[in-house]
């Protein structure tokens, strides 16, 4: 299914709600949604509708706010331009096209080209009127050669909480195709916050930076090892009020575990266990920002 970019967030969210829902009241139970999680470094499988339409209720308000914030924070840079190049490796559905979007109002670019790769054929997609255009690639970043070099430039390369996937093959080769299509590029990174995952994210974009500088560029804007946090730790409606999260689908997933057919408040096993693994909060505070901006240019 095919979202928009103008539609509010609540708007999204209600429809995905009441998709996930049904999906839920079709079930024999919902088992399956404990495998949302990822400890261990497992990922979940997003080609399974019903994860998919979790995954997005729990996660996509908190990153539709940070990636909106992380584009925002440098459209001062893109005020005269006329259009506007962005590929997002690990686009997933596209939420930061959708953010993308409304970090660009009323400004006077013409024409967005948004480019998205992800290894996973999401189910749902953001779309974006013409003249502007959004493409979707549902391969590896390791067969995305000609997929890069086809790019009529490149102002911005995002990494949606995907840089933690990617090898150091990978990197070699977004720097290498890069590199041949720009002369300047801004490197916008959303870093897993936590200790260890910090670190781990934070030495892939140095990795990547270092192998641009290979090919003559050098940081311009932006440390590699500072990361942007938002100061007040609130919720994100409290920060900007065309953000709201629909109240129905919140008391839902706070009670998903109810609405198995398998649960039952005698069963110990099941009592005890489920809510611990299926119930999670969707991310409707600040306190999850953590994001990296640099500018590379070539000297």
């Amino acid at each position: 299914m095919n979202y928009y970019v103008d539609m509010p967030i609540y708007d999204y969210l209600t429809d995905l709600y009441m998709r996930f829902r049904d999906k839920c009241e079709r079930k024999n139970n919902l088992c399956e949604l404990k495998n949302l999680s990822f400890e261990g470094g497992s990922i979940p499988d997003y080609s399974k509708e019903i994860i998919s339409l979790l995954y997005c209720l729990r996660y996509h308000f908190g990153y539709a706010f940070e990636y909106e914030e992380m584009y925002r924070s440098i459209m001062h840079e893109f005020k005269d331009a006329d259009s506007l190049s962005v590929l997002s490796v690990g686009s997933g559905n596209g939420i930061d096209l959708w953010s993308l979007f409304h970090a660009t109002d009323r400004m006077n670019i013409n024409e967005i080209v948004y480019t998205g790769i992800d290894c996973v054929d999401w189910i749902d997609r953001f779309d974006i009127n013409s003249p502007n255009s959004a493409r979707y690639y549902n391969c590896e970043l390791s067969d995305a050669d000609n997929i890069i070099d086809n790019l009529d430039g490149l102002d911005i390369l995002i990494f949606p909480k995907s840089i933690s996937e990617l090898t150091s093959d990978d990197l070699r080769a977004l720097a290498n195709r890069i590199a041949n299509i720009t002369d300047k590029v801004y490197v916008l990174t959303s870093v897993r916050k936590n200790g260890y995952n910090r670190s781990s994210d934070i030495s892939k974009i140095k990795e990547l930076c270092t192998r641009f500088e290979k090919h003559g560029f050098r940081i311009t804007i932006g440390k590699t090892e500072e990361c942007l946090e938002w100061q007040r730790d609130v919720g994100i409606r409290a920060e900007r009020y065309d953000y709201e999260y629909p109240q129905e689908a919140l008391e839902y997933l706070l009670n998903l575990h109810i609405h198995c057919c398998e649960y039952d408040e005698d069963d110990v096993k099941c009592a005890e266990y489920c809510p611990q693994t299926i119930i999670r909060s969707p991310i409707l505070k600040t306190n999850t920002i953590c994001c990296s901006i640099v500018q590379l240019a070539r000297e």
